[in-house]
């Protein structure tokens, strides 16, 4: 298991040059010396917190996982609106995931590899009170109460959202060549969508008058 505890400024850089690492070439494609040239250490350095490759990718997940817990968390507050809550979420995970491609880049690597390690983390993000899919749910659910969007699973508008927001940026390499917009300002174009996503969500959840 990753070592607990507050972190050295030497283990934030490793966490963020494993994260690039892991997330351009997986857990297994990845090596250790790339990852200490990064960071700017050296690979005697990085074996003193970590011994094995293995350990140091478990730190860099919990890590992660902890960063986007904690953005999520800071800006989807409880008692917030559907449109608030929806608006929120689209912002935040769009924006995240464009300020640090290589994170979502490593939660896929790690999805086609099973989520064997993942899965211990990413409760961190779960259905405890607090916790930012918590949050999530319970405004969703005041809110169908409420009357302000029409009766829906808040599980799969979860997947629904975070599928919308997350999919242009995995797949923007691809679809570069097929969007001129994507291919010529692509910061523009996926940042754009934090608003496009909200409102084909949240309006297709509003009540017809």
């Amino acid at each position: 298991m990753a070592k607990k505890g507050q972190k050295t400024e030497t283990e934030l850089r490793l966490f963020e040059a494993a994260l690039r690492v892991f997330g351009d070439k997986g857990h297994y494609g990845a090596n250790t010396q790339e990852i200490a040239d990064q960071a700017q250490v050296t690979k005697a350095s990085l074996h003193y917190y970590y011994r094995h490759k293995d350990d140091l990718y478990e730190a860099a997940f919990e890590y992660a996982i902890g960063k986007v817990s904690e953005n999520l968390y800071t800006h989807i507050q409880e008692g917030m609106s559907a449109e608030e809550t929806l608006r929120t979420f689209c912002d935040r995970v769009i924006r995240f995931y464009h300020d640090h491609p290589w994170l979502i880049k490593m939660f896929i690597h790690e999805c086609l590899n099973g989520g064997k390690i993942g899965r211990a983390y990413i409760v961190e993000l779960g259905l405890e009170e607090g916790k930012p899919l918590s949050r999530f749910i319970e405004n969703i659910n005041r809110a169908v109460e409420r009357g302000e969007i029409r009766p829906v699973d808040p599980y799969q508008l979860f997947f629904t959202t975070l599928g919308s927001c997350a999919f242009p940026i995995v797949t923007q390499s691809l679809f570069s060549s097929l969007f001129p917009e994507l291919r010529e300002d692509p910061s523009a174009f996926l940042l754009a969508r934090r608003e496009h996503v909200f409102e084909t969500i949240y309006f297709g959840l509003t009540p017809s008058s």
